[in-house]
């Protein structure tokens, strides 16, 4: 006699092994920060808009949490006229309008440990080093493509600023999406 696989919720559905060894499933699978979102109450986006200077950034996002890594699952960006934008670690303190970080649990009251600023003044009290460089088109937006590999430990910050050349002003949009754990 064979062991039969249940479905758990006692409706009476079992699992077979067919003729060749194979047992036949159906997953559905859910990215990590829709689970850290659901269960804990702890993904956050932060937005951005304003124009911004070459050499300036449009957003500097740094993780205050004294237990918990803020990993940042995507970064957009874009503007209104042609972009080139760098994304830079950075030990800055950071400066500028303060941006609230939004919940994406609605249900959650929690608040976002990290001080995120928008058109951070470039003058910085730290070091600073690049991590990627991104183009974007007029009246579109781009991903930096992290992915939840950009992980920030207690103090670590980030920022997008746009490049040095061309020397123009850019309506800059920035949205970073991340989840602490």
């Amino acid at each position: 006699m064979g062991i039969t696989i249940e479905d758990g919720k006692g409706k009476g559905f079992s699992a077979e092994v067919n003729k060749l060894g194979h047992l036949r499933t159906h997953a559905t699978s859910i990215s990590r920060i829709s689970v850290v979102s659901d269960l804990d109450g702890q993904a956050y986006t932060w937005s951005s808009r304003y124009l911004v200077a070459a050499g300036s950034a449009l957003i500097f996002i740094k993780n205050t949490s004294a237990t918990q890594d803020l990993i940042i699952d995507d970064i957009d960006v874009g503007g209104a006229t042609i972009g080139e934008w760098e994304l830079w670690s950075s030990t800055s303190t950071g400066a500028g309008v303060v941006i609230s970080g939004t919940n994406l649990n609605r249900n959650s009251s929690n608040l976002a440990a990290a001080s995120v600023f928008g058109n951070e003044n470039i003058t910085s009290n730290g070091s600073e080093s690049i991590i990627a460089y991104l183009k974007t088109e007029a009246s579109s937006t781009e991903h930096f493509g992290v992915q939840d590999s950009l992980i920030l430990g207690q103090n670590d910050a980030i920022m997008v600023k746009k490049q040095l050349t061309p020397a123009n002003v850019v309506s800059g949009i920035c949205t970073v999406t991340g989840y602490f754990e």
